[in-house]
């Protein structure tokens, strides 16, 4: 009989390993490594960026939509008149992932401020 596992366990200890893997090649085995003091200006300044890329996101997800209620029924038009009918797609899509970027940046910024890893 086939063995059941805990797939959150197996996950997380696939993270762990490519964690592992990572660190050695690109911390550990790196040809150039950034100093100390840079390291902790760039952990001291990333809540405050990522909260500036939130703001900058939520202006431009704003303005695709307002611009989409216009220019979303042309691109679909145009995209049926050029043989491509999913050309307004690509758009919509667009806009899915930059409002997910929002919110995985925005659920970022309690773990920056706190300055906690977890996986």
């Amino acid at each position: 009989m086939a063995k059941v596992t805990d797939s959150k366990a197996d996950f997380k200890g696939a993270l762990n390993n490519l964690e592992e893997i990572l660190e050695e090649y690109l911390v550990k085995k790196a040809p150039f490594q950034l100093p100390k003091n840079v390291k902790e200006i760039i952990v001291k300044f990333a809540p405050y960026l990522a909260i500036l890329g939130v703001i900058m996101g939520i202006l431009g997800v704003l303005a695709l939509l307002g611009a989409g209620t216009i220019l979303a029924p042309l691109g679909f038009v145009g995209g049926m008149m050029t043989g491509r009918p999913f050309l307004g797609m690509g758009y919509l899509v667009s806009i899915i992932f930059l409002g997910v970027m929002v919110v995985l940046e925005a659920l970022a910024i309690p773990g920056l401020f706190s300055k906690s890893k977890k996986a």
